[in-house]
């Protein structure tokens, strides 16, 4: 996942960081920023062409400013479900891909891996910061984390979406785009959430907490319960909405628009347009229905 931002936003930043990295690139000329949030190393080089495209133009020469913010090593003990998820792939990843790219980059922050690692009384391998917000005016990075109330609209629809994803083959290997800075808009697209997919979370479910962490995270570490509860609660919302396709009217976004009052509000007029003119149809016998 990713946005891209001018100065309308004050502040971007993502958290909830585990085994996942956070990468920041800003152009200082234009005071575009595009954050991401890294789950798997595979996504980095198509995302990482996602992000440039929308903060420079193909031929431009300026200088961008990078931040590697996240992730952490894992201790011998510690078993990983999927190589791939893990920090230090991700970390090598988009390292490897900037070297390899043919725009110039000043790392200004690479605060990963080890310097993000922290060990518990038993040897457990911990990220220390797991979150960061950026301030779009100068780009400077601060540690945070985030209430959900300031997450933006519809954060239950997009959580569902980052899960389903990564089993939609129309996603494969990029980031989802969310936050279009010419529109001032967030844009949530279609992500398809099939019967193998529910089947998958309904097995998740009915796992004990053991189980649950060892199959839920990609390096399983002992979790508190309210981390359990935040687990288990995630996977009660991808339940409480049982048709998917009414949450996207003919697979179309759901598009949110900046209110007066500064909040955001859902852009529904094309929706009820487009049900309007499919009801109409229907009613002149256009449609057959079984």
């Amino acid at each position: 996942m990713f946005f891209v931002i001018l100065y309308i936003l004050k502040i971007v930043g993502t958290d909830g960081q585990q085994t996942c990295v956070g990468l920041v690139i800003r152009n200082p000329k234009t005071g575009r920023i595009s954050v991401a949030h890294i789950i798997y190393s595979y996504i980095v080089e198509v995302g990482l062409t996602q992000m440039l495209s929308s903060i420079c133009d193909e031929e431009s020469d300026d200088i961008l400013d990078v931040h590697i913010i996240g992730g952490y090593n894992t201790s011998p003990q510690q078993s990983c479900r999927t190589w791939d998820g893990t920090s230090t792939f991700i970390c090598l990843k988009i390292v490897e891909v900037l070297w390899k790219s043919n725009k110039r980059f000043n790392i200004q922050t690479m605060y990963i891996l080890n310097d993000n690692t922290i060990y518990d009384e038993e040897g457990n391998a911990y990220p220390f910061l797991k979150g960061f917000l950026v301030e779009t005016g100068n780009g400077s990075i601060f540690p945070a984390t985030f209430h959900e109330t300031t997450k933006g609209p519809d954060e239950y629809i997009r959580r569902i979406r980052e899960r389903a994803c990564l089993r939609d083959p129309n996603w494969d290997n990029r980031l989802l785009e969310t936050y279009d800075i010419e529109s001032d808009q967030f844009t949530i697209a279609y992500v398809s959430r099939g019967k193998r997919y529910l089947k998958y979370i309904e097995s998740l479910r009915n796992q004990s907490d053991e189980e649950l962490c060892n199959t839920y995270l990609t390096v399983p570490i002992p979790m508190t319960p309210h981390n359990i509860f935040v687990i288990r609660r995630d996977l009660e919302k991808l339940f409480q909405v049982p048709n998917w396709e009414e949450v996207f009217p003919f697979r179309r976004p759901r598009t949110f628009f900046r209110s007066i009052d500064g909040g955001w509000a859902m852009r529904t007029s094309e929706h009820n347009q487009i049900l309007k003119r499919t009801a109409n149809r229907v009613c002149q016998g256009r449609y057959n229905i079984q």
